[in-house]
């Protein structure tokens, strides 16, 4: 998501780490990534000493955008039965996304 606010060759020119001793082993990243990365750590470092609410918050947005990218639904109409096959104990809410029956 961030690699659309930053240049473009951050995206592109992929930085190879071979590890020592191990020819065959090698680690790939961009520019983008060390900079997600770095963001990624400050809000953890920040989150878990601390518990701040906003700090969870984020890092709470960040895993659902993760999940949305990872799921793929082929139509409205399967969207409409993962929503129905999980309901929640609450009346007032009686179908939840993802089934875990909290709110």
């Amino acid at each position: 998501m961030i690699k659309h606010f930053l240049p473009k060759q951050w995206n592109e020119n992929v930085i190879v780490w071979h590890l020592p001793y191990f020819q065959s082993a090698s680690v790939g990243f961009t520019k983008s990534q060390v900079v997600a990365t770095i963001l990624r750590t400050f809000f953890c470092a920040w989150y878990a000493p601390q518990k701040h609410w906003l700090a969870n918050n984020i890092l709470g947005i960040a895993f659902c955008i993760q999940g949305i990218e990872m799921l793929s639904l082929g139509s409205f109409k399967i969207g409409a039965i993962i929503l129905l096959l999980f309901p929640t104990s609450n009346p007032e809410r009686p179908f939840s996304m993802i089934g875990l029956g909290v709110f």
